[in-house]
């Protein structure tokens, strides 16, 4: 059950994002699907071992690389200024 609660807030904030601008990396989904069995990617109940933390590393990474499309960006807020909207 705690795995849909966290699928439902995930939507939540990618929606969130969506509206500010924002960058998401989506660990729950990375973990997913990355193994059958996404448990063997933890060292205990809460932390992730090596192979966990190299799919947060991964996912991490091509969320900050990846350019977001031109549109969705306008006049999204950038460090903390306006940018100005295109003719």
């Amino acid at each position: 059950s705690r795995n849909v609660w966290v699928s439902d807030v995930n939507d939540r904030l990618r929606v969130m994002a969506a509206e500010e601008g924002a960058v998401v990396a989506d660990l729950h989904h990375a973990f997913l699907t990355s193994v059958p069995d996404f448990h063997v990617l933890f060292a205990d109940h809460v932390h992730p071992n090596d192979q966990g933390y190299a799919i947060m590393a991964d996912e991490w990474f091509a969320a900050i690389s990846t350019r977001p499309p031109a549109d969705s960006m306008r006049g999204a807020p950038v460090f903390g200024f306006e940018t100005p909207a295109s003719p």
